[in-house]
């Protein structure tokens, strides 16, 4: 016999029912050309490794691609009215009028508030991406928590949200190369590190970088329960961190622009080059 679908309840508020929430937002699907791609844009990757001053021991990888463009995925996981209609939809609203610029590969004068705008989107894509393949769920609820109530009882951006995240977010952005496939891509690597001298077995994980990129605008957001260092090689040249520190302003297009080659490495610089803790 058959067992009844048990209802999903919302990652951030715990309400029922839960809409189909895109992964990226209609209005971004409106700026670009119709295309379908030939090749996966929807990677998802979970490994562990022990964090060593030599930079890790590698202990397992898992590796998830997904066929199809990423603009029609949908993900189950938030509640219709209060959320993805409520909070959610705010900071969509305005990050739309500060992204669409810098997807369209048009120069721009960016201020303070436009990039901790910028850094709380990719942290509510970083955590919606996630739940695509739940298996690789690396951002505590602790984080889910603080950024819902920072947009609905504290006004959003101009109570700093990011100051009450419980992980440690590096967020950078870039501006990529004439976009040939304006197709957005998703990159998501979660992984395990545990502190010298500790049993990896049973670890979860607590440490991920998502890389989004669409048209000629890249975005990083990485997290983890310890302070990262993420590698400054020639990939990395073009990207500007714009949480913590954020700048006062910022003329874009800044920094070196990012060839292809570049974009999908700094998708995947977990997995790739050596990652520690200071």
């Amino acid at each position: 016999m058959k067992r009844p679908k048990v209802p999903g309840v919302c990652i951030f508020c715990g309400r029922r029912p839960v809409t189909a929430e895109h992964l990226w937002p209609q209005w971004i699907g409106r700026l670009l050309p119709r295309q379908v791609p030939e090749a996966p844009v929807h990677a998802q990757n979970q490994f562990q490794r022990r964090a060593l001053p030599q930079g890790g021991e590698f202990s397992s990888f898992h590796n998830r691609h997904a066929r199809g463009p990423v603009r029609a995925r949908k993900i189950r996981k938030v509640c219709g009215p209060h959320c993805n209609g409520g909070w959610m939809s705010r900071i969509e609203d305005r990050a739309a009028g500060v992204l669409t610029p810098l997807i369209q590969g048009q120069g721009v004068l960016l201020g303070r508030d436009d990039l901790r705008l910028i850094a709380n989107w990719a942290v509510l894509t970083s955590i919606i991406g996630e739940y695509s393949d739940p298996n690789s769920a690396a951002i505590p609820p602790a984080d889910r928590d603080a950024l819902m109530l920072a947009w609905t009882q504290a006004g959003g951006i101009d109570a700093d949200v990011m100051q009450t995240l419980t992980s440690g977010w590096i967020v950078e952005v870039g501006a990529r190369e004439a976009a040939v496939n304006w197709n957005p891509t998703y990159a998501h690597v979660a992984a395990t590190w545990v502190p010298r001298g500790e049993p990896v077995a049973g670890a979860k994980l607590n440490t991920q970088t998502t890389t989004l990129s669409v048209g000629h605008f890249v975005v990083r957001a990485a997290s983890s329960k310890y302070e990262l260092v993420l590698p400054r090689d020639r990939h990395a040249a073009g990207l500007v961190q714009i949480w913590p520190n954020t700048p006062d302003g910022l003329q874009w297009p800044a920094g070196p622009i990012l060839s292809a080659e570049s974009t999908e490495w700094i998708g995947n610089i977990l997995r790739r080059s050596p990652v520690g803790m200071p």
